[in-house]
């Protein structure tokens, strides 16, 4: 037999339960809600892109690394630590690597 108590607080950890979920569902709609308000500029993107391409060292290292390059990070590093990276800067760099299947 239950008792007054048990009754109480099994009231309570199901009110606690639905406010989770509730606080939960309510969040989660307001995220979707903000993301759907946010709009990419296509040109300020291509902008920083083209102004920021050391930003490709860390995928071309993984692929050197897939590859079997020895030392791809020090090989980047010759061509992009301590001066600008270019498109021309980096396709030279690139140029330089030998990918072995």
């Amino acid at each position: 037999m239950q008792t007054q108590h048990d009754v109480l607080t099994a009231a309570r950890l199901t009110l606690y339960h639905v406010a989770g979920i509730g606080h939960s569902l309510l969040s989660y709609s307001s995220t979707l809600r903000g993301i759907s308000k946010v709009q990419l500029n296509q040109d300020k993107l291509h902008q920083d892109l083209d102004n920021s391409w050391e930003v490709l060292a860390e995928p071309i290292q993984t692929v050197m690394r897939r590859y079997g390059v020895p030392e791809p990070y020090e090989k980047l590093k010759a061509f992009t630590r301590g001066q600008r990276v270019t498109q021309d800067s980096m396709q030279v760099g690139c140029s330089t690597i030998v990918l072995r299947p």
